[in-house]
């Protein structure tokens, strides 16, 4: 995020779309969050450690400074099995 905002000049994201495999995590939420991102786009749930549709659910507390619109179970299985596979390698 840090990236794309050198990227464009801004301190915030506003209008820009965010796409990840795995859902985001609480404290990624509220990166998220505070960088004005207008949409998310994520694939697998994380039961575990997910902020967005499981756990704490940052973006539906009532302190939450900006929600995105959230797109959730995009191509699931494939992001699944493309974060099992990696990370089977790696242990």
């Amino acid at each position: 995020m840090r990236a794309a905002c050198a990227k464009i000049g801004s301190e915030r994201l506003v209008g820009c779309d965010l796409y990840v495999t795995l859902e985001p995590c609480p404290m990624c939420a509220s990166a998220i969050s505070q960088a004005r991102i207008a949409r998310v786009y994520y694939g697998a749930a994380d039961p575990k450690s997910g902020g967005v549709a499981q756990g704490p659910r940052v973006f539906a507390h009532p302190q939450s400074h900006h929600v995105p619109e959230v797109y959730d179970g995009l191509a699931a299985e494939e992001c699944e099995a493309l974060l099992k596979a990696f990370f089977a390698k790696r242990r």
